[in-house]
């Protein structure tokens, strides 16, 4: 109820078996006119068909500096009840913005296992909007968004990008859900990147540097030497890849010890 009071507020309540309706709690908002409760986005995050979180959205909520900057906020569901209030972080600039004007749950895009969110400002950057991604994990999405998306970095034409938002479906059929963006007049879909977990694993043979058995000359000076072999393990989300990948990488020997406090090992 955005206009209830003037400030917003969100009502919980329950339904008998004869239909009557009881309600159990309520959650007003902060500021008036902020439109608190115009946007509700109940999250499951770790898909076990309860929901652990609801966020709402208040677009309208004004800065310090009287702009339009939006605000978010994050309750915790425990046994049908809202608890632990929490604000997102978002825009942090002296323009409008109307963060929370539009917020969906976005499956899992960073393929943790765990269900993200997305959230849209349509009127940051001057207007052209923004897009804000927020990761799950356990029962829980972090306050501290992971990726910021500028309109203007895809097309600077694009005006009122994140009015509107929807990740359900996998468009590209790499088995990752995609996004769509609303914008004025236009859609904008954005495709999930797959992701490759590298593991490096470095073995010395011998594995302890003597300071006294000298195994090898070098330019006519007596030496330590060892052989270094270097494998990589690589876990791919998802585990199907369309393409070759390959690994760039850069061995460094720090010989003066300068980047590690490193004790001696050598015998």
């Amino acid at each position: 109820a955005p206009r209830s009071k003037h400030i917003g507020q969100v009502l919980v309540y329950t339904f008998n078996n004869t239909g009557s309706i009881n309600v159990i709690q309520t959650q007003r908002g902060e500021q008036i006119g902020s439109y608190f409760g115009s946007v509700l986005c109940s999250v499951d995050v770790n898909s076990d068909s309860n929901t652990d979180i609801l966020l709402v959205g208040a677009p309208m909520y004004m800065s310090d500096t009287k702009k339009e900057e939006g605000r978010v906020y994050k309750f915790v569901v425990r046994q049908g009840v809202l608890e632990q209030r929490q604000i997102l972080q978002g825009p942090q600039s002296l323009e409008n913005a109307r963060f929370g004007a539009a917020i969906s749950a976005a499956s899992d895009i960073d393929m943790n296992n765990f269900i993200d969110v997305i959230i849209g400002a349509p009127l940051e950057d001057e207007g052209h909007g923004a897009l804000y991604l927020y990761n799950g994990y356990d029962t829980d999405i972090e306050t501290k968004y992971s990726q910021r998306i500028l309109a203007s970095d895809i097309d600077k034409k694009l005006q009122y990008f994140g009015q509107s938002l929807d990740s359900k479906e996998d468009l590209n059929g790499d088995s990752i859900a995609d996004v769509s963006v609303g914008a004025y007049g236009k859609v904008v879909q954005l495709w999930s990147r797959g992701i490759a977990d590298v593991t490096a694993n470095p073995t010395f043979t011998p594995n302890k540097i003597s300071l006294v058995n000298k195994n090898c000359e070098i330019s006519g000076i007596q030496s330590f030497c060892f052989d270094i072999k270097l494998c990589f393990t690589a876990k791919f989300r998802p585990s199907i890849t369309t393409a070759d990948v390959a690994v760039l990488y850069n061995i460094t020997l720090d010989a003066d010890l300068n980047m590690y406090t490193v004790h001696s090992r050598g015998l």
